[in-house]
C-alpha cells in the first residue's frame, strides 16, 4: 500500500503513543525516534489532535499522549485523515510522462501483489484485520479456490472502478501469488516441524484485535509464538501492525520471536529490540 509521508508519520505516532496512553511525548521526542523533521511531525500531530486521537501542546516542546479508543481505533482511521478518497489520488510529479506512467503502473502491480499474497497467507492487510475479527467474512474463502479467485477479481474491479488490468493479466499475477504464498506456507510448516512444538496459524485476541501467529503454543503455562517472514522485510504498515500486537503480547507474558529467511531492514530490527521481541535470521 502506497501512502503519503504524512500518513506514515501519523501511523508511527499513533502506534508509539498508544503503547502507553498515560505517557506524554513531545513532537521532538517522536521526531528523533523516527528520524524525521519535528516541524513536519508537529503538523501531523495537529491533525491527529483535531480528530481526537491525541491531546497535547503545540510546537516541538509540546507533549502529546494518545486519547483514542485502543479497542476501536484502526489503522484505516488514521489513513483516512491524510489520504484522498478512492478515485481522488493526486498524481505524482512526472506521472503524466511516459516513464512516470510506466512507473505508476509498476507500483500498482506491486500493491496488488502485496495484497493477494497477504490474502493467500490468510494475513489480511492492517486495514481489514479488525473488520474481519468483528464478523466480516468476505475474505474468509480458502485462497486459491475458484470461489476465492472470483471474489478477489470482483473486489479488484470495484476498487479500480473497472479501469484496472484486464482479467488475463490480473489472473496471471493472482496465480503467481498463490504459488509464492504456497511456498511461504510450506517454509513455515517446515520450520514448525524443526521446532517440534506449537501449532500453525493460531489466532489470539490482543485488546480486542486479532493477532494470527504463524506458530504458537498458548497453553496456560506456556505462552510463546513465532512470526515467520519470507522475503525482504521492512517497516511496512503490516509489519508495524503485527509488531504493535506482539509488543502487547510480550507485556502479557508471551515469548515472541520473529524469524527471517533474509536480513530485514535495520529500523525494523531496532523496533523489535525496543519491543523486547526476539528475532532470528536464518
Amino acid at each position: 500500500m502506497k501512502v503519503q509521508t504524512a500518513t506514515r508519520l501519523g501511523l508511527y505516532a499513533i502506534l508509539e503513543l498508544a503503547r502507553d496512553p498515560e505517557r506524554t511525548l513531545s513532537s521532538a521526542d517522536l521526531a528523533e525516534r523516527f528520524g524525521v523533521s519535528s516541524h513536519h511531525l508537529a503538523k501531523v500531530l495537529g491533525t491527529l489532535s483535531s480528530a481526537g486521537l491525541v491531546r497535547g501542546g503545540r510546537g516541538a516542546a509540546g507533549g502529546y499522549r494518545f486519547t483514542g479508543n485502543r479497542r476501536r481505533t484502526t489503522l484505516m482511521d488514521i489513513v483516512a485523515l491524510f489520504e484522498p478518497a478512492p478515485g481522488q489520488r493526486a498524481k505524482e510529479p512526472g506521472e503524466d510522462t511516459d516513464i512516470g506512467g510506466a512507473l505508476q503502473r509498476v507500483l500498482v502491480e506491486i500493491d496488488e501483489i502485496a495484497e493477494d499474497v497477504n490474502v493467500a497467507l490468510d494475513k489480511d492487510p492492517p486495514e481489514t484485520k479488525a473488520d474481519s475479527f468483528r464478523g466480516d467474512t468476505s475474505d474468509q474463502l480458502k485462497a486459491g479456490t475458484p470461489e476465492h479467485k472470483a471474489a478477489r477479481w470482483k473486489a479488484y474491479q470495484e476498487r479500480t472502478g473497472g479501469k484496472g488490468w484486464d482479467y488475463e493479466r490480473w489472473s496471471k499475477v493472482y496465480e503467481e501469488n498463490m504459488v509464492r504464498a504456497t511456498k511461504a506456507n510450506a517454509a513455515a510448516d517446515a520450520y514448525q516441524k524443526t521446532l517440534g512444538w506449537g501449532q500453525r496459524e493460531v489466532t489470539v485476541d490482543v485488546d480486542g484485535q486479532p493477532r494470527r501467529l504463524d506458530i504458537a503454543d498458548n497453553r496456560p503455562t506456556v505462552l510463546r509464538g513465532i512470526e515467520y517472514k519470507t522475503g525482504y522485510q521492512y517497516r511496512s504498515a503490516d509489519n508495524l501492525w503485527e509488531l504493535a500486537r506482539d509488543r502487547a503480547l510480550v507485556r502479557q507474558g508471551w515469548e515472541i520471536e520473529w524469524v527471517f529467511e533474509q536480513k530485514p531492514s535495520q529500523p525494523l530490527l531496532d523496533d523489535l529490540k525496543a519491543a523486547d521481541i526476539k528475532y532470528k535470521i536464518l
